[in-house]
């Protein structure tokens, strides 16, 4: 299970003739999801003696921000994204 969201935001504007976008937002995702080993006495069995536990979460917030200009043919698109990950 876990909580995640993100916003992004957009404006759009004219560039040396041309449309072009600056575009940023911000990240989040978090996640938890534990797991619980048991050995039993056959392959399928629904119980059995714990054999391990584990908590496995992770943490993720980004941060982004870009601009796509466009320029006829060609498109530049210049960016800046800083994210945090912790496991």
């Amino acid at each position: 299970y876990g909580l995640n969201g993100e916003i992004r935001i957009s404006h759009e504007y004219d560039f040396r003739g041309a449309r072009s976008r600056l575009s940023g937002g911000v990240l989040t995702y978090n996640s938890n999801s534990p797991t619980h080993a048991m050995a039993g006495r056959a392959a399928d069995s629904n119980s059995g003696r714990t054999t391990g536990r584990s908590r496995r979460t992770t943490r993720t917030q980004a941060v982004f921000l870009e601009n796509n200009f466009n320029l006829g043919k060609l498109s530049v698109v210049p960016g800046i994204r800083y994210e945090n990950i912790t496991l």
